[in-house]
């Protein structure tokens, strides 16, 4: 007996000491978020400019100017990883709730970094943003409109491939002969993306976990921040990639968390009250309509469903312009919203802004022509179109974001354009321009009406067409009577202009490095004599 009850101890020790020691090897070889999230393998793909387009060998979506003179530098990493297929736990209740319903689908994406190259000029902010799949080809619609921004707070930027439409065309399309659009592009080595694998958009949650897990792994060694400790990560998407960010903040928050090396993590605990660090610190959705993505991430829920609203405990954001709500007909107050705005949820509606603008098309054309070697031939549409920033109070907006989580320092109150009682139609002034919501300068001190839609009479139906009425906006400008009468001089139009921009910088939404901006395009401004 003595003797069984020694040969059953010593299994149990030798068990014991495998277990013990496993643990040691495990702790020793990963981080302690590897406990909680597992980080995928992270490579740096290399970047070669090549001596003609044929053998270039950079990144899609490749910056066009030399961020090195700013002091940022730009690498491309190729992520692997296994990833969950999620379901909801009760979707007959619109709960938010998530469950796995198929585990450990194999991926591999790719991430743009663009970071500061010095460790101390880094804020501790990352912008992991959703790369726009619309064109079905990445885009990067955040970081185009807020690299001014971004780069004079010493953030860094981070864009994830989610789609497998977009992963499928840089691997099998881009630089090639089935190169479908635009007309004209030049050939490219694609051979950097011969690996993307993603099988299904509904890999994109456990995609976006593992990303910022990383992302916050500091000194590990796949890590693209290296030893840059990152504080907070916010979770950005444009347009389409918006009703990610929403369902991503909704589900995943804070279900996944880096684990605090001080004591245990249980993830289904609020982070207040749990010994978690949550991966992901805040969310921006920015012009993406009053709909979120479904879980399988290529159809959105109905209009009335409550997961369309922000229902999670992490600090949002939701910016729209006057177009996703003139396109759309509701807003995201309308979309099945409590009793009152929770604490930790600002939405902010801009008057006079279009979800494209003209300086947007500008950078748009300018980072086409760079990756394809040709630019877009535009939109056809009837008027100009706008010329109000859009990216002025995005910006704003996103910094003040950073600065609730990080700081604690609370962002305005939420505001909203008006609307008439009892219809959807819009209140506007004598200028044809809507009243309330943010009030940039362009629309206190106007030039002109400005408009979140444009007229189009070309052929119909077309692409260009729903380009146009729903996504590009217009601008209609005084005559010079008007503009003589309202302002006599170009002097009095800009003193009035800095009136405006330092309003708004009072109010919350306008950064010093964007007010030059908006005093240049003042100071450059048409139609007025000088004196």
């Amino acid at each position: 007996m003595l003797s069984q009850q020694l040969s059953g101890s010593t299994g149990r020790l030798r068990i014991l000491s495998t277990i013990l020691l496993l643990s040691i090897v495990l702790i020793s070889v990963s981080p302690s978020y590897a406990q909680v999230v597992p980080l995928p393998q992270s490579t740096l793909i290399r970047t070669d400019p090549g001596t003609g387009p044929a053998d270039r060998n950079v990144p899609f979506l490749a910056w066009h100017e030399d961020l090195s003179a700013v002091g940022y530098a730009e690498r491309e990493y190729q992520l692997s990883g296994l990833a969950n297929i999620y379901s909801y736990v009760d979707d007959a209740a619109q709960s938010p709730a998530v469950t796995v319903a198929t585990a450990n689908r194999p991926y591999t994406t790719r991430i743009l970094v663009r970071r500061p190259i010095l460790r101390r000029k880094f804020n501790g902010v990352v912008y992991l943003e959703i790369l726009n799949a619309t064109a079905r080809y990445d885009g990067a619609p955040m970081w185009n409109l807020t690299y001014n921004s971004i780069i004079a707070s010493g953030a860094a930027w981070v864009g994830i491939t989610y789609s497998d439409t977009t992963a499928n065309f840089m691997r099998d399309a881009w630089g090639t002969t089935n190169f479908p659009a635009p007309a004209g592009a030049q050939p490219r080595d694609n051979s950097r993306y011969a690996n993307l694998r993603i099988s299904s958009r509904a890999l994109t949650w456990d995609m976006l976990n593992q990303a910022a897990a990383l992302l916050k792994a500091t000194g590990y060694a796949g890590n693209p921040m290296g030893s840059r400790p990152v504080d907070v990560v916010i979770v950005t998407g444009y347009s389409q990639s918006a009703g990610y960010v929403t369902t991503y903040g909704n589900s995943f928050f804070p279900r996944y968390s880096a684990a605090d090396p001080a004591g245990p993590c249980n993830p289904s605990e609020s982070p207040e009250s749990s010994d978690c660090t949550p991966i992901v610190d805040g969310f921006l959705v920015a012009a993406g309509g009053p709909v979120a993505r479904l879980l399988d991430g290529g159809r959105s829920h109905v209009l009335g469903d409550r997961r369309n609203f922000a229902l999670g405990s992490g600090k949002m954001v939701r910016f729209t312009t006057e177009s996703d709500i003139d396109a759309t007909r509701v807003r995201y107050s309308m979309a099945a919203p409590p009793a009152a705005e929770p604490a930790n949820v600002r939405t902010y509606e801009v008057a006079g802004t279009s979800h494209v603008d003209y300086w947007g098309s500008v950078v748009g054309k300018a980072v086409a022509e760079y990756q394809f070697g040709v630019s877009g031939s535009g939109f056809g549409c009837d008027l100009p179109l706008n010329p109000l920033r859009t990216g002025v109070p995005l910006s704003a907006i996103q910094y003040r974001l950073a600065r609730w989580i990080k700081d604690g320092e609370r962002p305005p109150a939420s505001n909203f354009i008006d609307l008439q009682v009892g219809t959807e139609a819009w209140v506007r002034d004598a200028d044809g321009n809507v009243t309330g919501g943010v009030r940039p300068p362009n629309i206190e001190v106007p030039l002109g009406s400005y408009a979140g839609s444009n007229p189009y009479s070309g052929p119909s139906p077309s692409e260009s067409e729903i380009f146009c009425r729903e996504i590009v906006g217009s601008f209609v400008a005084f005559d010079e009577s008007e503009l003589v009468s309202r302002y006599t001089n170009r002097m009095t139009y800009i003193v009035l202009t800095w009136w405006g921009v330092w309003a708004s910088y009072l109010d919350g939404f306008m950064l010093a490095v964007d007010a030059k901006t908006v005093m240049d395009d003042a100071k450059a401004s048409d139609g007025l004599p000088s004196e």
